[in-house]
């Protein structure tokens, strides 16, 4: 008999086993990004979208067991979440095409305002092929702080 996993979940178990092994090498870097060097872009850039997730985080009640899930397009548009993570309750936190520099600039007034079970991340829009591509290693010391900004928590 064949066994029939959602392709959510399939998903899931891939990105947690890719998070880590990436967590696992994050572990021994030695090097703190600067963050200082986003800000003025990701500010002109999202500002207004903290600003509303500002909001929104004063307005609406989440248990504390939720699943939070930041990041770029891919959150935005799931538009169905909210049913495709059942039993669980989804904290929907997108901003289409951000990067892992805006998610650390933006880490404490996204991740802080919430209590949850665990977090999701998709960020995959630094390395494109493109000039402003960042490096692998940025990347990761990225991923680095905001691990621990959700360590922290």
């Amino acid at each position: 008999m064949r066994c029939s996993i959602s392709l959510f979940v399939r998903h899931a178990c891939l990105v947690t086993c890719a998070l880590i092994l990436i967590d696992c090498h994050a572990a021994h870097a030695k090097d703190a990004i600067d963050l200082e060097r986003f800000r003025p872009s990701a500010i002109a850039r999202w500002e207004q979208a903290m600003v509303d997730f500002d909001q929104k985080n004063d307005a609406e009640t989440h248990p504390d067991d939720s699943i939070l899930f930041v990041g770029s397009s891919s959150i935005v548009r799931w538009d169905h979440i909210s049913t495709d993570v059942v039993p669980y309750h989804a904290i929907q936190r997108g901003f289409g095409g951000s990067r892992w520099s805006d998610v650390a600039v933006y880490a404490e007034r996204l991740i802080k305002p919430h209590k949850f079970r665990a977090v999701v991340f998709f960020v995959a829009n630094d390395i494109t092929g493109g000039d402003n591509d960042r490096t692998p290693a940025e990347v990761l010391a990225l991923f680095a702080h905001v691990r621990d900004v959700v360590r922290v928590h």
